[in-house]
């Protein structure tokens, strides 16, 4: 087991990341201006591709999406606040 770090997009939409299965999230946090997520990963476990996204307090949030909690986030000394989710990839073959 070792920790990774993966910067969180701050846009729409979000963005498709590659994570080892049953990663274990352990803090949301900005680093150098930038919101970063940082989970427990097993390296040689199978990857799952995820859409890793924040939502900003206030921020509109679809309740059809299907979206896992993963923590949050306080950037700008508080002046902002960022919800971080991830929810499956689905490949259509």
């Amino acid at each position: 087991m070792t920790i990774w770090k993966y910067v969180v997009p701050l846009v729409d939409g979000g963005e498709v990341k590659e994570i080892p299965r049953g990663y274990v999230p352990l803090q949301v946090s900005e680093q150098a201006n930038l919101l970063c997520l940082w989970v427990l990963v097993d390296p040689d476990a199978p990857r799952d591709r995820i859409r890793l996204f924040a939502r900003g307090t206030g921020q509109p949030f679809d309740a059809a999406e299907i979206a896992v909690y993963l923590g949050t986030g306080i950037m700008h000394g508080g002046r902002l606040v960022w919800h971080v989710f991830s929810d499956p990839v689905i490949d259509e073959d």
